[in-house]
């Protein structure tokens, strides 16, 4: 068995619009201070179950840009860096090694970045849109015990759509 987790978060932001609306902007640091967090861990023998581990601190800014530099361009940025990490060590039991203060959270990726560009001709018929983007997102552990990393990848796609008003 094993408990409900709880944290507080503190958070500071600003949201701003500039140029006539033609640019977005918003920012937001963050702290987390996370008690009895709820981790996936595994045996000796690979059989999974839910532990508490300790505590756990994390931190980072996200922050997001939309400009509209002309009518039908769109470009969008994200930003985000996060350090989450235990703030005690953690033992796992079971003969698992323990898990040192300062271990990186699993599936904390430090980095994620994505950027999108997009144009709608809306007065063309159909209203055609053309969309390309991109993400990224930074290596992080997929657990605490070796197990396989996540992250550590960039994804682009390409997307073109259209409207049938009368279907």
């Amino acid at each position: 068995t094993y408990g409900s987790d709880s944290l507080v978060n503190y958070e500071l932001g600003i949201r701003t619009n500039l140029l006539d609306n033609r640019l977005q902007f918003d920012a937001t640091a963050y702290y987390v201070d996370w008690s009895d967090i709820q981790l996936q861990l595994y045996t000796p023998l690979g059989l999974a179950y839910v532990d508490n581990a300790g505590k756990a601190r994390t931190y980072g800014v996200e922050a997001a840009a939309t400009f509209r530099p002309t009518a039908g361009l769109t470009l969008q940025s994200t930003l985000t860096y996060l350090n989450g990490a235990l703030a005690e060590p953690f033992d796992a039991g079971a003969g698992a090694p323990i898990i040192p203060k300062g271990a990186t959270l699993p599936g904390a990726s430090k980095w994620q970045l994505s950027n999108t560009i997009s144009y709608e001709w809306a007065s063309a018929p159909w209203r055609p849109v053309v969309l390309v983007s991109h993400r990224y997102v930074s290596k992080a552990p997929g657990d605490f015990v070796g197990g396989a990393p996540q992250g550590g990848y960039s994804q682009f796609d390409a997307r073109a759509t259209f409207h049938l008003d009368r279907f």
